[in-house]
């Protein structure tokens, strides 16, 4: 069996990094060295998202503060903290389940709310977990409103 060059983009090697990979990188060792502390102190973790959602861009800030609200009404046992330099909200056992991504991180066109396997949002064989975001109305709102219900009574 033959091996399989990789593709590497011009002017960068294959054990570099870009920019916005080392900063994701930093954040998350200074996220572990804190979850110490937020799982002692959830008003600290609290503090850290809203931190975050404050540094964003105006877009980002308003949808991040808006999905922030709406976990805090919804899904008040989920407690607040940041996880890879994004706003999350994790269960009991300290597993993040939901997170808000803004677009200014990535550079993409959309922010991305989004659940994870601790969500237990399972349905059938496929069901989806990450919402591309530009507005959050009424209807979004109801919409992933319907989705932090669903946490919540599955407990996650």
């Amino acid at each position: 069996m033959s091996k399989r060059k990789l593709s590497v983009p011009r002017g960068r090697t294959a054990a570099s990094l870009s920019d916005t990979e080392k900063q994701a990188l930093k954040d998350t060792l200074q996220e572990r060295k804190k979850q110490i502390l937020w799982a002692k102190d959830p008003q600290a973790g609290r503090q850290a998202v809203e931190t975050l959602i404050s540094a964003m861009p105006e877009a980002d800030q308003k949808l991040a503060q808006a999905f922030h609200q709406l976990v805090l009404s919804i899904a008040p046992t989920l407690l607040p903290r940041p996880w890879y330099g994004m706003p999350a909200y994790a269960n009991s056992a300290g597993q993040v389940v939901c997170f808000f991504q803004p677009a200014h991180k990535f550079k993409t066109r959309y922010a991305t709310i989004g659940f994870t396997d601790k969500a237990y949002l399972d349905q059938d064989s496929l069901w989806p977990v990450s919402f591309a975001v530009i507005d959050l109305g009424e209807k979004e709102i109801e919409h992933i409103a319907r989705l932090l219900r669903n946490v919540m009574e599955r407990k996650s």
